[in-house]
């Protein structure tokens, strides 16, 4: 009985993460994957540490996870446009409600939805993202400088 028990919590441990994985790499509506009720409507202007494009929402939440200097992310279905911000919401700096149906999600709620383990906050520094080699060791690139909002708009079609 007891390994019958330790076979089906390792299957439906398997399940998610092959879940996990289809919604990361295999172009799905993001919908059949998790509610977007685990993000909030708005969108956090200026603090934008990088914007990525073409990617989905799970790989932005992961881009985040993997650099210690992100504290949240705005995504942009239509558009499937990302960006990774080094601040968080707060009395002083709210999400603003815009015409295009941005979605904001502070990193403490991302963590129970993808682990990229073994990079974690810990790993790398400042300004670097977190990869994994194939030897299963990490290693940390710098991502560059944080971008201002005034050169987000200019470069940002998007709002």
């Amino acid at each position: 009985m007891a390994l019958l028990s330790v076979w089906k919590l390792s299957f439906e441990a398997f399940l998610l993460v092959l879940f996990s994985r289809v919604c990361l790499f295999v172009p799905s509506d993001p919908g059949q994957c998790y509610s977007w009720d685990i993000f909030q409507h708005g969108h956090l202007l200026g603090n934008k540490l990088r914007m990525i494009e073409n990617i989905g929402p799970f790989t932005c939440i992961r881009e985040c996870l993997l650099r210690k200097s992100c504290k949240s992310i705005d995504y942009l279905q239509y558009y499937k446009a990302c960006e990774i911000n080094f601040d968080n919401t707060s009395k002083d700096n709210p999400l603003e409600q815009k015409l295009l149906p941005w979605r904001h999600l502070e990193k403490s709620d991302m963590y129970k939805l993808l682990d990229v383990s073994p990079c974690n906050d810990t790993v790398c520094g400042v300004n670097e993202r977190c990869e994994v080699l194939a030897n299963d060791s990490v290693s940390c690139s710098i991502t560059g400088n944080p971008i201002t909002q005034s050169g987000l708009k200019k470069r940002s079609k998007y709002y």
